[in-house]
């Protein structure tokens, strides 16, 4: 029988599942001992690895680019060396991102398994790919209204690329140059003024969050776009929750000033739409089985629910009994969560 290589834990929960299968009569003593023979530990968790080795040269080439860039005395020197217009590095940028996206795509086709790979020099693809907008921008001029411009062809640059690509990591850089597009195109309608048609930037983008949900609905029924749903879903859900949860604190304040004279007591109706959006995302999630979005729901239900509880006890109660009730609800908070997870153990 083939062998079968997974972590000392995941051996370990199979070997107690054939077990419990083997009690229950599901399998024979000869069955089982066949399937235990064909698992393997393996000493080293290669997944993580791999994910955390391609996270942090990614990370590491986005310092350095920031840092390239940040540092006024090495970009003099740069462009010193290279004195060429600002079109002509645009231009030179996009090559090297098409390029990249060139190599991700060849080597996507030879090797598809290799994930974590591919989707490196897709990112920095995409890196280059915003310098080389940037660069476009500071060639054409350095004006506000121009931003909104830049980042919409950004945002229509990589919805295009990840379609072609069939890459999920693409279509968020797409989500966040539209998200920066909104919210640029709504400080230049309002002149940069702190109110867009009578809303703050939380509120403007519980609108956004909310359209990009109701949006992720469509993409199922596109055939090159359906793979994008969840990912989809899951931002603009991100979005809706985190945007109600700072209306929460701050209301549709705009200003310092006016935020510390306002009673929280205000923001109390706000607080309690998080409430519902975030049970309503989470009973949704469990119904539909997918974990990810009930996880989501659940941890702004406990979020919203500390922090009602840090507004209006934090100045009236005393510092030691504040924080033993916060000591013993995390402590409840762990015990439902550790019954929960060996309930679910002994269902596998």
């Amino acid at each position: 029988m083939k062998k079968i290589r997974r972590s000392k834990k995941e051996v370990l929960l199979l070997q107690e599942t054939l077990q419990e299968w083997q009690e229950k009569g599901y399998l024979t003593d000869t069955k089982k001992e066949e399937m235990e023979s064909s698992l393997e530990t393996t000493s080293f968790n290669w997944k993580d690895i791999a994910t955390s080795s391609f996270f942090f040269a990614v990370a590491s080439m986005l310092i350095a680019i920031i840092a390239l860039f940040a540092d006024r005395w090495l970009m003099r020197a740069v462009n010193q060396v290279v004195e060429t217009p600002d079109g002509f590095k645009s231009l030179t940028l996009a090559v090297v991102a098409v390029i990249l996206f060139l190599l991700g795509w060849q080597k996507k086709r030879k090797q598809a398994t290799s994930f974590y790979s591919n989707e490196t020099l897709f990112a920095l693809g995409a890196f280059f790919t915003a310098l080389s907008i940037g660069y476009l921008g500071t060639a054409i001029g350095n004006s506000y209204g121009l931003i909104p411009k830049l980042l919409i062809l950004a945002s229509c640059i990589y919805f295009t690329l990840a379609i072609l690509l069939r890459s999920q990591l693409i279509w968020m850089f797409g989500i966040v140059s539209l998200a920066a597009w909104f919210g640029s195109a709504t400080a230049v309608s309002s002149d940069w003024r702190p109110y867009y048609r009578g809303m703050n930037y939380p509120l403007r983008f519980v609108i956004f969050g909310g359209l990009l949900t109701g949006l992720s609905f469509l993409l199922p029924y596109g055939r090159l776009t359906t793979i994008f749903f969840r990912i989809t879903q899951i931002i603009g859900l991100s979005c809706l929750l985190f945007s109600l949860w700072l209306m929460s604190i701050f209301g549709n304040m705009a200003s310092f000033d006016l935020w510390e004279q306002a009673s929280q007591s205000k923001f109390l109706g706000w607080s309690f739409l998080l409430l519902v959006f975030s049970l309503l995302t989470a009973m949704w999630g469990h119904r539909q089985k997918k974990y990810s979005i009930r996880d989501l729901g659940i941890s702004f239900f406990i979020i919203n629910l500390y922090t009602r509880y840090i507004e209006y006890c934090w100045p009236v109660l005393p510092k030691a009994i504040f924080f033993t009730l916060m000591a013993l609800s995390f402590w409840l908070i762990g015990k439902q969560a550790e019954r929960i997870w060996k309930f679910g153990k002994k269902l596998l």
